[in-house]
Order: C-alpha cells, then structure tokens, then sequence
C-alpha cells in the first residue's frame, strides 16, 4: 500500500516563507521503507494529468486483458503438458470399472496425456481462429458466426487422440472378438436422441422464419437477410446430426487387434472416453446453432418473440458449454461381454 503525505515545513526567514509554501516536502510510504523527496503540488497533479491522458493510457485496458489472457492460456497449457501420475490414472480406471494390469496401464497413460494434449490444443485454436478469421475479411458477423470452432477443434483433438493410439498386437496372427460393439453400449441413450432433436429443432426454426416478417436490418446477419441465417444454423445442425451418428458408429466398431480381457477391457473404456468426448462437443455445436436460429427469431416482427428468443438463446449457449464439459469427460461403463476370439 502506497501512502503519500503533504507537510509544510516552517521557516523563520522571510525570504523562504513563499518558496515553502509552493515547495512541500513529499513524503512517500512503501510498506516499512520511505522516499523523501521535493515537489510543488501544481507539479505532481500536472504530471498525473499527463500520464493518465497519454496515449500509452488507451492502450491499458488492452494490455491488461491481454496479460490475463496470456496467463490463462499458460496455465491452460501447463495443465495440458503436466505428466499423467499413477493417482489419476488409478482414479480414472476405477471411474470405467477397468482393472489395471501390467499390459494395459501403459496405454492408458499414454491415451489420457494425449488426448488431453489434442483437446486443449484444438479448442484453443477454436477460440482464437475466429476473431483472425473476422478481422482478416472485416466482418463482425463472421467472427460471431464461427464461434462454434471452438468446440470443433475439442472434438478434432478427441478423435485424433484416439486414432493415434497405438494398440498392442500379440503373436504373428490377426485376431478379433466376435462380440458386436453397439454405440448404444458406449453412450448413453439420451446423448443419442439429443443430437436427432437439436437438429430437427433447427429445421423447425428455419421454417418457421418463414413464416413471420422482419424488419430492415442491414447491420446485422449475412447480407442483411435473417432467413439466410436460419437456414444456414439450421443446415449446419441438420448436418452435423447425421455426421456424428456415421462418426460415433464407425469408431465404436473399428477392430480391436486383441482378444486378452484385460486389453480388451482397457480399448473400450478409451474408445467410450474417445466417444463421449465427440459425441458432447458435437451436441454443443448443434445446440449453439440452435441458439443462433433462435435469436434469428428475436429480430423479427412479433413482439412476444422479441422477449423470449433472446434469453433461449442465451440458455442454449450456456447449454452448449455445459454439455462440452460434463460429457466430454463423463465415466462411462461399457455393457458387453467378451466371446472367443475369430483368428485369421
């Protein structure tokens, strides 16, 4: 805490009595040590006139927002590059219902180290790419628009963790358990219908801006057309819901090149792990194109959706994030039992 304090000092000269009372001494308190030192006062108020109105100073807020950024980024970062220890992966393995083994704890480590890596370096692009993308070709509009990159790039980091990993293959002969692998046994069953009915509701809406007029508004939506913007939010989530049933069924049924308990045990409680964190981001982009369909709504002509479609929208954003995080990292137990392995 920094303390400064005015005195005047009394002289008995008169010649010295105008100087003193232009001229205080200053005294300045930092913690337990002091600085004296001499000033006018006209002097010390002109120069924090000053540097309050230099240029420098509307920079500030700038610069103090990019230090908290920065400091976030690298603790974010740091998290992300921290060695996996033995206490998380015990506590993840008991969280999948996954007994750990000598042959199946290196895997493991090596899957959640990477795929923490991939996921944070994919939504850290995600965050910054759209503000560049939006300054690159001036547009405002196009920087809100590709807001959901953020959880693109979760997602893209999630799969390619998994495609990365390097499954062990035991003897010189391909193996393969005759057990069919269901998605219904790696996700749950509402994470499934939420993905059809986010993006049927999107088509909903997109009709449905048909259906009521809107003002002029050049300053806002693509080329000042609302309707152009429903649909393209609608398309997206439309889209998005067929891809990510192709995406999640591929990657549950892709071969598993063992048939031991314990490595099998351990490649489905990755390949759920991979699963729920596609399936989540990929929900919370359908549900943030839905919430830009519904503020589409906020600007039309009806006075009742003018009230209401701005705060759905707002929930459908903090749904989005919501669902990112809690199932992006949610512990799921496969259901399903093991059978003799098919050797070719």
């Amino acid at each position: 805490m920094v303390i400064v304090t005015l005195r005047r000092r009394r002289s008995g000269r008169s010649g010295e009595r105008r100087l003193l009372e232009l001229l205080r001494p200053v005294r300045i308190h930092f913690g337990d040590s002091h600085i004296a030192c001499w000033a006018t006062a006209d002097h010390l108020l002109q120069c924090s006139k000053t540097v309050l109105q230099s240029p420098a100073m509307d920079l500030f807020p700038f610069f103090l927002w990019a230090l908290i950024l920065v400091g976030i980024l690298g603790r974010v970062m740091v998290r992300a590059y921290t060695e996996v220890n033995d206490a998380f992966v015990d506590e993840w393995a008991r969280a999948h219902a996954l007994t750990l083994t000598p042959r199946n704890r290196p895997m493991v480590r090596w899957y959640l180290h990477t795929a923490r890596v991939l996921r944070t370096w994919g939504a850290v692009a995600g965050f910054f790419l759209p503000p560049l993308i939006g300054r690159a070709f001036g547009s405002l509009t196009l920087e809100d628009v590709l807001f959901p990159l953020v959880f693109v790039g979760y997602l893209a980091g999630a799969l390619y963790a998994e495609l990365a990993l390097v499954r062990p293959v035991t003897g010189g002969r391909r193996v393969a358990a005759l057990v069919p692998r269901e998605v219904g046994d790696y996700l749950p069953r509402r994470l499934l219908v939420a993905q059809w009915v986010s993006g049927a509701v999107a088509l909903a809406i997109a009709l449905a801006v048909f259906a009521v007029d809107f003002e002029g508004d050049p300053a806002a939506g693509i080329d000042g057309s609302p309707r152009v913007m429903a649909v393209v939010f609608a398309g997206v989530a439309a889209l998005l819901a067929v891809a990510l049933g192709r995406l999640e069924r591929w990657l549950v049924q892709r071969p598993q090149p063992f048939t031991e308990p314990d490595l099998v045990a351990a490649d489905d409680a990755i390949r759920s792990q991979a699963v729920h964190s596609m399936a989540g981001s990929g929900l919370a982009i359908e549900l943030v194109c839905l919430a830009g369909a519904l503020l589409v709504l906020s600007r039309s002509d009806v006075q009742l959706l003018r009230w209401t479609m701005p705060v759905a929208g707002a929930l459908g954003f903090v749904a989005a994030i919501w669902t990112c995080l809690y199932y992006g990292h949610r512990a799921w137990r496969v259901r399903r039992v093991f059978a003799n392995p098919a050797v070719s």
